[in-house]
This record gives structure tokens, sequence and C-alpha cells, in this order.
């Protein structure tokens, strides 16, 4: 490897990729935990026992997902990632996908629990936004950071629930959002990622504000988005309730199922529900309850 070894989640990866987003390793001096390299993978795996056009998966629980026109990236077991690049690909796409899918399946095979959401710091503590793609999550957090309050996590928030659930911090000092939400809270574009037909997602980078070391948890906010402008509302789930909205809201949860690890993924929810209050958000179609949701995260109902 002929760059410095970088730091993500608290793990030593060494790689050759450049992973722009990422912080250089300033921990203790020990071996690599991932290495992630630029080599030959396969189009598809012997013995698949799922096979799709995006992700196949075989009986010893490797992983390849592919790509198309980006890179395909074959995962073993948790500790090596091999990427092929596709002919002509950006290489920052590239790196996209790999803090995306690849890490949501990093995670599940090294122990820790990733969810959909993201997370600010409220009082020492972290608070996490889960919520489908779309539903607002990296807009209240953008909010929030414009108010003062430090972001975790963007899209994908890692806990590590074995014991006390505690945030691990993804490191990424950017998030992705769609030019409305920009416009609405007056943030500056950054790089174009993608575009639907209405509207273009751009990148907004957080500068050096956001926090490495883990945080405890100190709430989980389930965001949807409410049918009616007069549905939008705050209210703590009861325990059954929070338990299914935290299972659902479990990064690749179906590929965790297909290697066999939903037990773990089971007991971890479990452990976060107990640990702390869950809440539903409903926002209004638009950006009108958006102080109200920013008012909710920092003062839960009791």
């Amino acid at each position: 490897m002929d760059r410095p070894d970088l730091s993500l989640v608290g793990w030593r990866v060494a790689t050759s990729l450049d992973l722009p987003w990422l912080k250089p390793w300033d921990g203790a001096d020990r071996p690599a935990d991932i290495e992630i390299v630029e080599g030959p993978v396969p189009d598809s795996l012997p013995g698949e026992v799922v096979t799709g056009p995006f992700m196949r998966i075989d009986a010893a629980g490797v992983v390849l997902i592919v790509v198309p026109g980006v890179a395909r990236y074959l995962v073993g077991n948790g500790s090596r990632v091999v990427v092929a690049r596709a002919d002509g690909a950006d290489p920052l796409d590239m790196a996209a996908f790999l803090m995306g899918s690849v890490f949501g399946i990093l995670c599940h095979k090294r122990g820790v629990l990733p969810l959909h959401a993201s997370a600010v710091e409220v009082d020492g503590r972290a608070h996490v936004i889960v919520g489908d793609s779309g539903a607002g999550k990296s807009t209240l957090a953008a909010a929030m950071g414009a108010q003062g309050y430090r972001l975790l996590a963007d899209d994908v928030t890692v806990l590590d629930a074995a014991g006390t659930a505690s945030v691990v911090l993804p490191e990424l000092p950017y998030q992705k959002l769609w030019e409305d939400s920009l416009c609405a809270l007056r943030l500056p574009e950054g790089r174009r990622l993608r575009e639907s037909r209405a509207m273009s997602k751009y990148e907004h980078r957080m500068g050096d504000g956001v926090r490495r070391e883990p945080l405890p948890l100190g709430a989980v906010f389930h965001l949807s988005r409410a049918r009616l402008p007069a549905d939008a509302l705050v209210e703590r789930l009861p325990p059954n309730v929070a338990l299914k909205q935290t299972l659902a809201g479990v990064y690749r949860e179906r590929a965790a199922r297909q290697l066999g690890l939903y037990p773990r993924i089971f007991a971890a929810c479990g452990r976060i529900t107990a640990a702390v209050p869950h809440f539903a958000l409903r926002r209004s179609g638009g950006f009108e309850n958006l102080d109200l949701l920013t008012d909710a995260l920092i003062r839960p109902l009791p």
C-alpha cells in the first residue's frame, strides 16, 4: 500500500484507493483491520445461494456487489475487499458505493449494527434519525447542523450494541442532500452526485466538525412522511412498535438475513429498544414543520 492508512468507525483501513472522505489513521500502531485493494473480481460466484442483479452471495458467505458502469466489489470475511473498477468509471462514484452498500456488508460481517439513519449530538449523546430513502433524515440532520449541533453520521449510522449501545461514528464529513433541501436550508452546493427526473442530489461537506469518538445513544427517532400536513406529529413509541421499526431500519437487512445473521441483529435491536426511548416523527411533505421536528430532537417527549 502506497497511501497512509485511513480511519473508519474505529477500524484501521489499508488501501491503495482514493477515499477522500476518510481521515488518516491516528490510533494505536497495529495491523490494519480491513484491506481494500484493486484486483480481478468475477461476474458471478460458484455455488451461489443468492443471485440478483446487484448482489450475489455464495454458500461460504462471500458477497459480490455489482454496480454497472462503476465497479464490482468482492467482500470475503470482513477484513478484505477487492474492487474491480469499470472502464471510464469516476473514482468518486466507486468510492461512494464502497462507503455505502459495501460498508454496510462490512459492518454486518464485523459484528456491529448499521442503521439506515443520520445522527446528531445533543447534550453529549447521539440522537439517531432512522428512515427510508427520501424520508428527510439527512435534511433534518442538516437543519440541526445549521443550529450548531454536531453531525455524527449521514445515511448510515453504526451502533455497537453488544453491551451498552453506543454510536460508532462513520467519520464521513459530508452529507448527500437534494437541491430542494440545500435551498431550504441555504446551504452551498457541492459536487453533483446523481439526478432524478425532478432534481439533483449534491455532496455537502461538513468541514472538520464531525466528531470521531463513540457517543452513548440517547434516543432514536423514526422519521416518515405524513399523508396530510395535519397528520404531522411527534409521539413516543411503545417497545413492541419501536422494535419492529428498528428492525425495519437496519441497513442492508435483507443481505444480513441471507448471511444468517438475523438472530444477532434481532438481539441487538432488542437491546437498543430497551436502552433508550424511541419516537415517531411524521413530517409534512415539504419543510413546513421542520422547526417542530428539530425541537423534538433537542427536547424529546418524556
